[in-house]
């Protein structure tokens, strides 16, 4: 529970966010921080579902606009890429430690589309799956 709040924590004082903050605005950030922490729980534990925007800013108790223009403040992304990192990560994983198809595992972790997952994929990580899982099979 913790650690969701550590890690945009980070992201925060990795952009030297804090040092230039004001104090009310620094505690301010982190009231939203506390607030957002149950969706990156909930994103975390249904990744591989559909998730969007209206039931995750439910989850955070706010308004669809005012979730999103929250969630990329304090994360740097859109929720659906956040949703896509997540995701593409536990594929990384799977490609690279398991045996399953690359469709299984684009299916598994929430993409119905295994061109979509290829494209996204490599947008995110510089190389298609198969690539990696070329590449992995060998090390």
């Amino acid at each position: 529970m913790k650690s969701c709040l550590y890690r945009l924590l980070a992201v925060m004082l990795r952009g030297h966010v804090a040092e230039s903050m004001p104090e009310g605005e620094l505690a301010s950030r982190i009231r939203r921080l506390t607030r957002i922490e149950p969706v990156l729980q909930h994103i975390e534990a249904n990744y591989a579902r559909r998730l969007d925007v209206e039931t995750l800013a439910g989850v955070a108790g706010m308004s669809r606009y005012h979730f999103s223009r929250v969630f990329k403040e304090l994360t740097s992304r859109s929720v659906t890429d956040y949703v896509n990192l997540v995701r593409i990560g536990r594929c990384e994983q799977d490609l690279r430690y398991t045996n399953k198809t690359i469709s299984e595992i684009a299916l598994e972790h929430g993409f119905s589309d295994i061109y979509y997952f290829s494209r996204l994929f490599k947008s995110y990580r510089g190389v298609s799956p198969s690539s990696l899982r070329g590449s992995t099979a060998h090390a």
